[in-house]
C-alpha cells in the first residue's frame, strides 16, 4: 500500500485545524485556513462543504450556497452536504432548490433527524404548515435530543390551524426538558437591560425594537445588546447607535455567553428570539440573568420554566387565560408593541380602485402564513366581489414553484390564476411599502395573524381586516387595530370577517378610503405613544425585578 504523500497530509492537517477553529467560534481563522486548502486541493469535497457553511454562518449565503453545491457535485451522494446545502438554500430564500435538495436528503439518510427537520423548515417556508409539522414530528421522534427541531416543531404548530390547538401543550412539555434553574435578584435596583436577537436589523424585531430603545430611560437603565448574527443591514447599523454597548455573541459557545453575562453584570434580559431561527435556548437554561423574560420573537408562551415573564397585554394575553403561559404575565396597559410611525413614508392618496375599476385585496404575509383556513376565506371573498384580484408578496413567491403552487391552491377553491397576482421579495424598505399603494383591503392571516404587515399596512393608509384566534399569534392584529381604535375591522367569526371584508371593497369601490386620514389617526393614537410605552415596559420590569427573590 503506498503511504500519503506529504502533501495529502499537509493539506489534511490544514483541513483539521480549519475544523478546529470553526467549532471554537474563530470564523476568519478557519475561512483562512478552508481556502488555503482549496488553493491546494480544488477537489476537496469538505473543505468546500465546511466553508460553504462557515460563509452561511457570517451572512455570505449567496457564496456559501456556491460551495456547497461544489461540495455536492465532489460527492453527490453525502447527506450531510445536501442537508447543509438544502438550509443554505432556504436561508437565500431558493425555497424550490431547497425542497428538491432536502428531499433527496431525506431518501438518502431516512434515519437522520436533521434531513426531516431542515425540509420540515422549508415545507413550512413555502406555506405547507400541515406538512412541515408531520416532517418536524418526525426529526422529533428519531432525535429527541435534537432541540432545534423542537424548537422549530413549536414555531411551525403555531401556522397549522390543528396544530396550534395544542402549541401551549406542547411548548410546556419542552420546557420539562430543562431543570428549572430559580431567578436570584442582587440586592440593588434594576440597572443593566440586555437584549439578546439574531434579528438585529430589517426584521419585524428590529422594527418594532426601535421606538422602545429610542424612549427608555437611560438615566436609570444602561442597555446593551447581545448580539446572535453576523451579517448587518442600515436598520442594523441604526439600533446599534442606540445601545449603551454591542456584544457580538455569534461565535460564542453557552460557556463563553454565560460569562459574558456575568462580566456585562445583567440584570435583566430580554430574549427576542425564543424559539425562532437564532435562538439560545440551551444558554439562557443556564440562568443567564436574574430575570428573562420572553418577548417580541415569539408569539405566546415558549414553555420554558427560565423564562420568568411573558409581555403581553389585554387582548394577546387576557387575564382569563393566565394558566395558559409558564410565564408570569405582564399585561401592558395597551399593546405589546409600540410603533415609529415617523420612520415609515407618507401613504399615496390615491387608491388603486379609482384608477383601475378594480378592487385589489392584498396581503404581503410570510407565505408559512397561508394556511388552508386562509387560503379559504380569502378565496370566498374573492367570489364575493366579482372582478376583484388578490395581490400577495413574499420573500418565498420569487420562487416559481412556490408561486404556482399558490396560485394552484387558489384554484381548487375555484378562483382563477388571472386573479392571483404574486410578488417576490423588494429588498429596499421604502420601495416595499410603495407596493401598498397598489392595495385597496389588506386581508389578515389564520391562524398566527400579522404583527409588522398589519402595521405597515395600516400606515401607508390601508385598512386590514383579523379575525380574531384563540391565543397570543392569533391575536396580534386584534391587538393592534383595538389599540389604534379600529375595532370595527376585527372579526369574531369567519362570516363576520368575509363580510367585513366585503363591505370595505364596496366602500373602496363606491367612495375611496382615506389613506391620509387612517395614517393620521394612527399617528395620534396610542399606538404611536413611545413615551407611554417606554414607562409602561420599564414599570413591568420593575414590577418582575421587586417579585424576584433577592440573594
Amino acid at each position: 500500500m503506498a503511504l500519503p504523500s506529504p502533501l495529502y497530509l499537509s493539506t489534511q492537517n490544514t483541513f483539521e485545524t480549519a475544523v478546529q477553529h470553526h467549532q471554537h467560534g474563530d470564523y476568519s481563522g478557519a475561512e483562512a485556513l478552508y481556502r488555503a486548502v482549496l488553493e491546494t486541493a480544488p477537489g476537496h469535497p469538505l473543505a468546500n462543504a465546511y466553508l460553504g457553511v462557515l460563509l452561511c454562518q457570517t451572512g455570505r449565503t449567496a457564496e456559501g450556497v456556491a460551495f456547497l453545491e461544489t461540495a455536492h457535485m465532489l460527492d453527490p451522494d453525502d447527506a450531510e452536504t445536501l442537508i447543509n446545502l438544502g438550509n443554505a438554500c432556504r436561508i437565500a430564500s431558493l425555497i424550490d432548490r431547497s425542497l428538491e435538495t432536502l428531499k433527496r436528503a431525506v431518501r438518502l439518510a431516512p434515519l437522520e433527524s436533521s434531513a426531516w427537520a431542515n425540509l420540515g423548515a422549508s415545507l413550512v417556508l413555502a406555506g405547507r404548515s400541515h406538512s412541515a409539522v408531520a416532517h418536524l414530528r418526525k426529526a422529533v421522534e428519531l432525535d429527541p435530543a435534537n432541540l432545534g427541531a423542537r424548537s422549530d416543531l413549536l414555531l411551525t404548530m403555531l401556522y397549522d390551524p390543528e396544530a396550534s390547538k395544542d402549541a401551549e401543550r406542547e411548548a410546556a412539555e419542552f420546557g420539562k426538558l430543562f431543570a428549572p434553574v430559580p431567578p436570584v435578584r442582587p440586592d440593588r435596583r434594576l440597572r443593566t437591560i440586555a437584549f439578546l436577537s439574531g434579528h438585529f436589523g430589517n426584521h419585524p424585531v428590529g422594527f418594532f425594537l426601535e421606538g422602545l430603545l429610542r424612549t427608555i430611560d437611560r438615566s436609570r437603565y444602561r442597555v446593551v445588546a447581545l448580539v446572535n448574527q453576523t451579517a448587518a443591514d442600515a436598520q442594523t447599523q441604526c439600533l446599534r447607535a442606540l445601545f449603551d454597548e454591542w456584544f457580538p455573541v455569534a461565535s460564542l459557545d453557552d460557556d463563553a455567553l454565560e460569562a459574558l453575562t456575568r462580566q456585562v453584570d445583567v440584570d435583566a434580559l430580554i430574549d427576542l428570539e425564543g424559539h425562532t431561527a437564532k435562538q439560545r435556548v440551551t444558554a439562557l437554561s443556564r440562568r443567564l440573568a436574574p430575570l428573562q423574560v420572553n418577548w417580541l420573537g415569539f408569539s405566546g408562551t415558549s414553555g420554558l420554566p427560565f423564562h420568568d415573564l411573558l409581555i403581553g397585554d389585554p387582548t394577546v394575553t387576557p387575564a382569563r387565560e393566565d394558566a395558559r403561559a409558564v410565564e408570569r404575565v405582564a399585561r401592558l396597559p395597551r399593546s405589546f408593541v409600540t410603533v415609529p410611525f415617523g420612520r415609515l413614508p407618507a401613504p399615496r392618496v390615491i387608491p388603486p380602485v379609482s384608477q383601475n375599476g378594480l378592487v385589489t385585496f392584498g396581503s404581503f404575509a410570510n407565505v408559512a402564513k397561508l394556511s388552508e383556513e386562509t387560503v379559504a376565506l380569502w378565496a370566498r371573498i374573492l367570489h364575493a366581489v366579482p372582478g376583484s384580484r388578490l395581490l400577495l408578496k413574499s420573500a418565498a413567491l420569487g420562487n416559481p414553484g412556490v408561486a404556482a403552487d399558490v396560485v394552484h391552491r387558489f384554484a381548487e377553491h375555484h378562483v382563477h390564476g388571472s386573479r392571483i397576482a404574486v410578488r417576490g421579495l423588494i429588498e429596499c424598505r421604502d420601495e416595499h411599502l410603495e407596493a401598498y399603494c397598489d392595495v385597496d383591503v389588506a386581508l389578515d392571516t389564520v391562524p398566527y395573524t400579522g404583527a409588522t404587515t398589519t402595521v405597515e399596512a395600516l400606515a401607508m393608509g390601508v385598512p386590514v381586516v383579523t379575525l380574531e384566534g384563540a391565543r397570543y399569534s392569533a391575536r396580534m392584529s386584534a391587538s393592534l387595530l383595538r389599540t389604534a381604535g379600529l375595532e370595527d375591522w376585527v372579526a369574531q367569526t369567519p362570516d363576520e370577517y368575509v363580510a367585513k371584508a366585503v363591505a370595505l371593497a364596496r366602500e373602496a369601490a363606491a367612495n375611496g378610503l382615506d389613506r391620509l386620514g387612517l395614517r393620521a389617526r394612527l399617528e395620534a393614537s396610542p399606538l404611536a405613544d413611545l413615551d407611554g410605552f417606554a414607562r409602561a415596559f420599564e414599570a413591568a420590569l420593575e414590577t418582575a425585578w421587586e417579585g424576584t427573590p433577592s440573594a
